[in-house]
């Protein structure tokens, strides 16, 4: 990536088009949704919502289930009809057992990580329970944003019952979720590969009414392909640097302000409830409170700008790990990821006064630098995701201040590409931490003119090489320690 400029940025948007603009506004809008909660307890709810649909389907309770499309659900005009929320009068009421079977990876995502409203209950039991009983499918990620307190207890006691059951699913795939629900006389089974929300096989009664049993799904372990979700492909290949600079420079705000528009609502929610309420490891606060100060207009007390990105970002992971009722604008797949993107471009902007629009260019310059690298990764992989999404924060804030992008992200490759992910939890915010820590190092170096030679460790000669060396360690490299870290994680759990 060459030099931003932010001097040339007034007036664009207004000349021609680049070839790839349609196909890149399709990307931001298939990853920066809404979820409630970490990603993959959220994608294990909504794959049991969608079985239980079936499952009340067959038992003729009245409200229909997925035609096997992502999120396509469906209500009946039967005896037993929905409120606003999704349940029926008698949620789950038909459920005898529930038996989940998920890859390595997603276990791992999933057993530390609280479900919001669910209080101390976590894991894939959990997760499997609350969205059979009480979810609604049609919110996707957002299936169990409706529970109270009642709901979680009748799940705790239908899981201490030992009706619901977790086992490994050895399908070679990272990204593997299945879910099967039963009743007295009816029972239905929905699984999801390679994506949250992509319903690769449907099954009622023992006869599949889509996909097919011995795989049905799309890609290659885990890896996000251009074909994560039959009802709408994109092609991530056009996510070059030379193009997302071009886009970035060029593109219409009114075409992307929706988007962005939600990452500042949504994301900037997570980390004000951080910074107020106590969350996790409180990393946010320790930082907000451990930081230098200087002082503001008035006289008052004011942080450094790196303490204020760094606080309010680890703030709002804080908050997600632990459970907080808001939803994220997640990016990658990733609710983590989605803040780390976004906050620290949207603190850092408004600090230094940039306007709105050149804001909103810092976050799309973030949100595709991240979905650049990360689509080399794998969307599951031993690599920790924020690297990718802080570097991405740290291509968006230099884009801003008209430094070059690319060194920024190789930078953080250059010094952190080893970070492994052993789950979602606590932590996640101390990772952030170091992660933007980092970038501030890089944009400072930067600014200095000096910085990590490219060439040097997995630093290829541009920021393309770059990307790709740290694609290939993630997917390859790594298989081991990720093998390592789930080994042990069973071990303790």
């Amino acid at each position: 990536m060459e030099d931003s400029g932010n001097e040339n940025v007034s007036g664009h948007g207004t000349g021609r088009l680049p070839p790839d603009h349609d196909e890149i506004i399709r990307i931001l809008k298939k990853e920066l949704v809404l979820s409630l909660g970490c990603t993959e307890p959220a994608a294990v709810a909504y794959a049991a919502a969608v079985a239980a649909d079936h499952l009340r389907e067959a038992c003729g309770s009245g409200k229909t289930g997925c035609s096997g499309k992502s999120g396509s659900s469906g209500k009946s005009d039967g005896p037993e009809k929905a409120d606003s929320s999704g349940k029926t009068p008698e949620a789950g009421e038909e459920i005898r057992q529930i038996v989940v079977k998920v890859s390595k990876n997603i276990f791992k995502n999933v057993r530390d990580v609280h479900i919001p409203g669910a209080g101390d209950l976590c894991g894939v039991k959990a997760a499997a329970a609350l969205g059979a009983f009480f979810g609604d499918s049609s919110e996707k990620l957002q299936a169990i944003r409706i529970i109270s307190a009642e709901d979680t207890e009748k799940c705790r006691k239908f899981i201490e019952s030992g009706n619901v059951s977790s086992e490994i699913r050895e399908s070679g795939k990272l990204f593997d979720i299945d879910v099967h629900v039963f009743s007295d006389g009816h029972d239905a089974e929905v699984r999801l590969t390679d994506d949250h929300t992509h319903i690769s096989f449907v099954a009622v009664d023992g006869k599949i009414i889509f996909g097919s049993a011995d795989d049905g799904s799309i890609g290659n372990e885990g890896v996000m392909t251009s074909s994560r979700d039959e009802d709408s492909p994109v092609d991530y290949d056009v996510l070059t640097p030379g193009k997302i600079f071009e886009f970035v420079s060029s593109v219409k705000i009114e075409d992307v302000r929706n988007l962005t528009d939600a990452q500042t609502e949504f994301n900037m929610k997570l980390s004000e409830c951080g910074l107020s309420e106590r969350y996790g490891a409180e990393v946010g606060r320790v930082c907000a409170d451990a930081g230098s100060a200087g002082t503001d207009e008035a006289g008052g007390e004011k942080p450094d700008i790196r303490t204020e990105v760094i606080s309010k970002t680890t703030a709002g992971v804080d908050a997600r790990m632990s459970g907080c009722p808001h939803p994220a604008v997640i990016n990658c797949g990733s609710g983590n990821q989605g803040i780390t993107s976004s906050v620290p471009v949207i603190v850092y902007g408004k600090r230094k006064g940039y306007s709105d629009e050149m804001i909103c260019r810092g976050l799309l310059m973030s949100d595709l630098t991240a979905i650049c690298i990360r689509q080399k990764c794998g969307i599951l992989s031993a690599c920790c995701g924020a690297v990718a999404a802080g570097a991405g924060a740290g291509a968006g804030i230099a884009y801003m201040e008209g430094l070059d992008p690319g060194k920024v992200v190789s930078y953080v490759l250059g010094t952190l590409g080893g970070m492994f992910c052993d789950g979602a939890k606590s932590s996640c915010a101390s990772k952030v931490y170091a992660i933007l820590s980092v970038v501030f190092l890089a944009l400072e170096s930067q600014k200095r003119n000096v910085g990590l030679p490219y060439g040097e460790g997995i630093l290829g000669p541009d920021f393309e090489r770059s990307v790709e060396n740290y694609g290939k360690i993630s997917k390859e490299g790594m298989k081991g320690t990720d093998d390592s870290i789930i080994e042990i994680m069973f071990s303790e759990s």
